[in-house]
């Protein structure tokens, strides 16, 4: 089965706690997948993951882009192509759109950062993308809520939370977008999200059977 599926969303909405439970449901069904993160998922991905994070690089936007990329590329050539050609089920902890949404200087911007992207021989766009839709007022509610130091990242998002929840939703409107009502608690989260999981994974097999028989006749 070969799925590559991303999940998205603004810091607190819950991805990481959902990434994981989906991994545990594919455990738990036998069904082959490999988790993965941006930026990392390899060394040299996670090499830069590292330089962007520390809240000590003072790195322009252009450069950050471009960071992002790179890693990107590395990632796609040499995890998650070889998985999907592995037919296992990818999942990835953001993506392209987290990009989109944080290099972005505004929404015409995001769109020619796009389509930057999809001119690239080694571009891959998700199957499906799970967005965790949280409003400002959770977010901000579940930030206080942390005992935890800020990366430069997650500076960058307080500061600009209202345009990134914007951009989100206006790339929530894509075809591949499954929006998940991540206002809820995360128990409600994440049993919506399996249940798009099982979705996915019923129609994609029903898809592979009507083409074996097809192929047949």
């Amino acid at each position: 089965m070969s799925l590559f599926i991303t999940l998205e969303g603004i810091d607190c909405s819950g991805k990481t706690t959902v990434t994981r439970q989906i991994a545990q449901h594919l455990t738990n069904n036998n069904i082959e997948h490999v988790v993965t993160r941006e930026p990392g998922g390899t060394i040299i991905a996670e090499q830069l993951r590292s330089m962007l994070l520390d809240i000590n690089n003072k790195i322009d936007r252009d450069t950050e882009l471009m960071m992002f990329m790179t890693a990107r590329c590395n990632h796609i050539n040499n995890l998650i192509k070889p998985a999907l050609a592995d037919n296992k089920v990818v999942i990835c902890d953001r993506y392209i759109d987290s990009s989109l949404v944080y290099q972005s200087k505004n929404i015409a911007h995001m769109h020619t950062i796009n389509m930057l992207f999809e001119q690239y021989e080694w571009s891959l766009i998700p199957h499906y993308t799970l967005y965790l839709k949280v409003s400002k007022e959770v977010t901000l509610q579940r930030m206080s809520g942390r005992n935890q130091s800020t990366d430069r990242m997650e500076e960058q998002l307080l500061s600009h939370l209202d345009s990134s929840i914007e951009k989100f939703n206006v790339l929530s409107e894509m075809k591949h977008f499954l929006v998940i009502d991540a206002n809820q608690d995360i128990d409600s989260v994440t049993q919506q999200a399996l249940m798009t999981i099982e979705s996915i994974i019923a129609l994609d097999r029903e898809i592979k059977e009507i083409n074996s028989e097809q192929s047949k006749l």
